[in-house]
């Protein structure tokens, strides 16, 4: 079974321009790897979005029948839960420094 989202990343370390790629055209980017970013249950429009020094974003999806699974992988399990989605929307932060160890400066948005 495929898995999208490491392909994505094993192919990004050995060709550098790959996340500019995907930041510009998402779908022509995943195409090159051979991973489709369509989803046939629902149609699909992949955004990227970048983390940088000011910004963090942290994604939180209903996984609808257009989560685009071909391209990212399955989902976790713990990502699934309602109880995980509820805190990234209520304390964002707090999930992240507890989940994930990842502390953002208060600077950062």
């Amino acid at each position: 079974r495929q898995r999208g989202g490491s392909s994505a990343r094993t192919f990004s370390a050995a060709k550098p321009d790959l996340p500019r790629a995907f930041s510009a055209l998402p779908r022509q980017a995943a195409a090159e790897l051979g991973i489709s970013a369509s989803n046939p249950n629902a149609p699909t429009q992949v955004v990227v979005v970048e983390n940088d020094a000011a910004t963090h974003n942290l994604v939180v999806c209903t996984l609808c029948s257009c989560y685009p699974a071909s391209l990212l992988g399955p989902a976790p399990t713990w990502y699934k839960s309602a109880a995980f989605r509820a805190r990234a929307v209520r304390r964002p932060r707090r999930l992240l420094a507890e989940g994930f160890g990842l502390r953002l400066p208060r600077s950062t948005r």
